[in-house]
């Protein structure tokens, strides 16, 4: 059973698991209540998703500006637009490799959103086991 407590010092609920589960994914234990019946706890984590992906997409935004800014300042604005286009062939091809997850399979939008938010989450876990 996951433990929300709310923090002074970071100013919003935090997990207060032992430091074995804190690794294991929010929505893994948002599945793992609703699956045992806890409707309460789930709901409760669903709320506490909002201010914990906040915080990872804030993190991403800052980490983006804070690369294109030394790009911009070291190489030229120039080889600011060669990195975007970079990462967007990048991002297609992730994208594209989504659409290829069974031979010949027809996947909807939804399917390769999940798909790739599935690779996202799969992604985080290993690099948080390194």
């Amino acid at each position: 059973m996951v433990k929300l407590v709310y923090s002074d010092i970071l100013g919003r609920k935090i997990r207060s698991d032992p430091w074995e589960e804190l690794g294991v994914s929010t929505w893994t234990k948002i599945k793992e209540a609703i699956q045992a019946g806890r409707t309460q706890e789930a709901l409760d984590l669903v709320d506490y998703l909002k201010p914990e992906s906040k915080l990872i997409h804030d993190s991403y935004c800052d980490w983006t500006y804070a690369d294109l800014t030394f790009v911009a300042q070291n190489f030229s604005e120039e080889q600011v637009y060669h990195a975007l286009r970079y990462a967007g062939k990048v991002m297609a091809k992730s994208a594209k490799g989504a659409y290829k997850k069974s031979a010949g399979a027809k996947m909807t939008r939804e399917d390769v959103v999940r798909e790739m938010a599935e690779r996202s989450v799969s992604l985080a876990s290993a690099r948080r086991k390194t």
